[in-house]
Formats: C-alpha cells, sequence, structure tokens
C-alpha cells in the first residue's frame, strides 16, 4: 500500500514538472500567436477603415460635381445639399461618420473640383438626367488633333 502512494505521489510529481515546463516553453509562443493574430485583426481594421474613406472620398467627389451644377442654389445651398445627401447615403450603407468628418470631406470635393476647373463643365439639366446623357453620347467623338 505504502508503494502504491508513493508511486502516485512520484506520478503527481513528475505530472507537475511536464506541465510546468512545458508551460514554461509554451507560454512565450501562444502569447507571440495572440499578440500576431491582434496585429492582424488590427491592420484589418484599418486597411477596411482607408477603404471606407476612399469610397467615400470618391462619393463626396461625384456628389460635389453634380451639386455644383445646380446654379440655382447659393454655394452654401450646394455644400449643404452635398453634406445632406452624402450623409444620407453613408448612413444607408451602414457606415458610421461623424458630421464633422463627412463635413470635411465635402469641403475637400469641393476644393479638388474648384482647383481642377470644376466649374467648366456643362449644367446638366434639374429635371432629366436622360436627356443630359443623350445629348453627350450624340456627340460626336473627335480624334485628337483634329479641328473643325
Amino acid at each position: 500500500m505504502e508503494n502504491l502512494v508513493n508511486n502516485l505521489i512520484n506520478s503527481v510529481i513528475s505530472i507537475s514538472i511536464v506541465v510546468a515546463s512545458l508551460y514554461k516553453v509554451t507560454s512565450p509562443l501562444i502569447k507571440s500567436a495572440i499578440d500576431n493574430m491582434d496585429n492582424k485583426r488590427n491592420s484589418m481594421a484599418e486597411k477596411r477603415l482607408q477603404d471606407g474613406l476612399k469610397i467615400v472620398t470618391m462619393l463626396a467627389d461625384n456628389i460635389v460635381a453634380r451639386m455644383a451644377q445646380k446654379v440655382n442654389l447659393s454655394s452654401s445651398e450646394r455644400f449643404n445639399s452635398s453634406v445632406d445627401y452624402l450623409t444620407k447615403v453613408i448612413n444607408k450603407h451602414g457606415y458610421n461618420i461623424s458630421s464633422e468628418t463627412i463635413k470635411n470631406i465635402t469641403e475637400a470635393a469641393y476644393q479638388k473640383y474648384k482647383n481642377s476647373n470644376g466649374d467648366i463643365h456643362k449644367i446638366a439639366p434639374e429635371n432629366n438626367i436622360d436627356d443630359f446623357v443623350k445629348e453627350k453620347q450624340s456627340e460626336p467623338n473627335k480624334p485628337e488633333g483634329v479641328e473643325d
């Protein structure tokens, strides 16, 4: 009986030593693996954020170009309409962007539009964009260097 108890105690001690050794060896490896997963997760979240902001910026560029053609509105009305429309589209697609950020993106789009001489575009009709598109499609494409 005493042999059985001694064998059991020796087995428990041996198992404890093995477990402690394994923990000491594997603990840094497990911590490193968890840190790598966290870094990848953060990196992916940052990439999604950057991609989302690129999409919102391109959308703002298009909205600003369209609103800039509405000559019946004042500059501030066009800006506010652009912000409102951009906010509506962003919210519809589930983005959560602060109103201040949306205003800044819209302002940047207006500055970009203005600096690229965007206000020389032909004014699109108020009510029917299809007429405007048909008119643009019916205009002949001239090869470069050919003059009338």
